[in-house]
C-alpha cells in the first residue's frame, strides 16, 4: 500500500530573522518566502513523480510564512511555523501526449503548521568575538538538516477551460464537494505532511540571520490534485464534476 502519495518541493530563497539576546533567550522569530512546486498526477514528463527533476519550474508559486525559534544547544533547534503555499499544475505543460490531450489542471492554495527540529552539521563562525552570535559585528555561517511533522489545510480547484455553453469557462471551482471520482465522502481537508531539508544562513551581526532553504514535503494524502486513479461512474456525478 502506497502512503506518501504526492510531494512538494518547497524553497524558501531567502528568510530574515531577528534573535534576541542570547545571554536572556533561546528564542528567535522571523520570516520566510520562496516558492513552491509539485510532484503528481497532473503536468510533468513521461515518469510523473520519478524524482524532483519532474518538477516544472514555469509553474512555481509563492510561498510565505513566519517561525519561532528555541534554540536547545549550539546543535540542536526547535521551530513552530505557520506558511502559506501555493502549487499549480496543468496538462497543458507535460510531455506526455496523453496526457496533453486529457487536459486537467488544478490549483491548491495551502495553510500548513507545525513542528520541526533543526540540527546543526557544520558551523563557521568569526572567531574574534565570542560565541554569543547577537553580539555587533558577530558573523557565521551555519549549515544544517531538518524534518518535522505539519498540518496541512488544503482545497484543491480546478478551472474549466472549454465550455461550449459558456456556463462554467474561466471561474475556479472547489473540487472536494464535487467528489470527481465518485466517492461516497469527501477525503479530508486537513492532512499531514512530513518535511525533509537542508538549509544554510548567515549571521549578518546584530543579531540579524538571512539564509536559503529547500525541502520536500512528503504528504499522506493522494488529493493535493483531486486526482488518485479512480473512475467515476458518469451517472453519479453532476454535470459539473462531469465537465
Amino acid at each position: 500500500m502506497q502512503i506518501v502519495k504526492n510531494s512538494l518541493l518547497v524553497f524558501l530563497v531567502f528568510f530574515g530573522a531577528l534573535q534576541g539576546n542570547a545571554q536572556q533567550t533561546p528564542l528567535s522569530v522571523g520570516i520566510n518566502f520562496g516558492g513552491a512546486n509539485y510532484l503528481g498526477e497532473i503536468g510533468g514528463k513521461y515518469d510523473p513523480r520519478a524524482s524532483v527533476l519532474d518538477a516544472d519550474i514555469i509553474t512555481t508559486s509563492p510561498s510565505i510564512g513566519g517561525f519561532l525559534r528555541y534554540a536547545a544547544n549550539d546543535r540542536v533547534r526547535i521551530s513552530g511555523e505557520v506558511n502559506y503555499v501555493k502549487i499549480k499544475q496543468a496538462d497543458v505543460n507535460a510531455e506526455d501526449p496523453a496526457r496533453q490531450a486529457r487536459n486537467l489542471n488544478f490549483r491548491n492554495r495551502m495553510v500548513e503548521f507545525g513542528f520541526r527540529t533543526d540540527l546543526t552539521v557544520f558551523h563557521i563562525a568569526d572567531r574574534s568575538t565570542n560565541r554569543n552570535f547577537t553580539k555587533p559585528g558577530k558573523l557565521f555561517i551555519k549549515g544544517y538538516v531538518f524534518t518535522g511533522a505539519y498540518g496541512v489545510l488544503h482545497n484543491p480547484q480546478a478551472q474549466i477551460t472549454h465550455d461550449p455553453n459558456n456556463e462554467w469557462e474561466d471561474r475556479w471551482y472547489d473540487l472536494r464537494a464535487l467528489r470527481t471520482e465518485g466517492q461516497v465522502e469527501e477525503y479530508a481537508s486537513l492532512i499531514a505532511a512530513i518535511p525533509l531539508g537542508l538549509g544554510i544562513e548567515f549571521g549578518l551581526g546584530y543579531g540579524w540571520v538571512m539564509g536559503i532553504e529547500g525541502s520536500w514535503r512528503s504528504t499522506f494524502t493522494d488529493y493535493l490534485d483531486d486526482i488518485s486513479g479512480m473512475y467515476a461512474n458518469p451517472d453519479v456525478l453532476t454535470p459539473l464534476a462531469e465537465a
